[in-house]
């Protein structure tokens, strides 16, 4: 057997073994896969860059961000692209949080009965009755959306609640 060159890390030739070809070994920078773990190991670690960048909305300080945003534009910039997607273009989950976004201020408490633990974004006209090309704009409309707890939430949309049954504050101020 032929020696080609010596390990990084413990100085051993590494030799070829049966089967392998010369050229192969004359790769290879260490003799086996522990000594390449302990030099690894071994290695002092690079410490990340951190990127200090103004938010590209606001021009206050951002930190490694991606998108070059801070947390609060980033959310606003995510609702607003969101409102002019297509219903076909998002997941449900992130149609009901555009609603969510849209009438925060009035999920304070249920509708009915004044419960405010857990209040949900209940859709009047149910997102399944919209063509998939309708915009999520157009879905969340104020109009269309009633501040409801889990329990109303679920009588409305299986019709045990009628839109009739909720108090005069049943629309939702925009």
């Amino acid at each position: 057997m032929e020696t080609f060159n010596s390990c990084r890390f413990c100085g051993k030739p590494i030799q070829c073994k049966q089967g392998e070809k010369p050229w192969d070994v004359r790769k290879k920078v260490f003799c086996n896969q522990s000594c390449s773990a302990k030099m690894s190991n071994r290695s002092p670690k690079r410490p990340h860059s951190e990127v200090v960048k103004p938010c590209t909305d606001c021009g206050k300080e951002v930190r490694n961000s991606p998108g070059g945003r801070c947390a609060s534009c980033w959310f606003k910039f995510r609702h607003e692209t969101t409102g002019s997607l297509l219903k076909r273009e998002v997941s449900r989950e992130r149609i009901s949080a555009h609603a969510r976004r849209v009438i925060k201020n009035s999920l304070s408490s249920c509708l009915v009965c004044g419960y405010d633990f857990a209040v949900e974004a209940a859709h009047i006209k149910p997102v399944k009755s919209f063509p998939d090309d309708t915009p999520v704009r157009e879905m969340n409309q104020p109009d269309n959306l009633l501040a409801l707890c889990p329990n109303h939430h679920l009588e409305f949309d299986r019709g045990k609640l009628k839109l009739e049954d909720i108090p005069s504050r049943t629309r939702v101020a925009a």
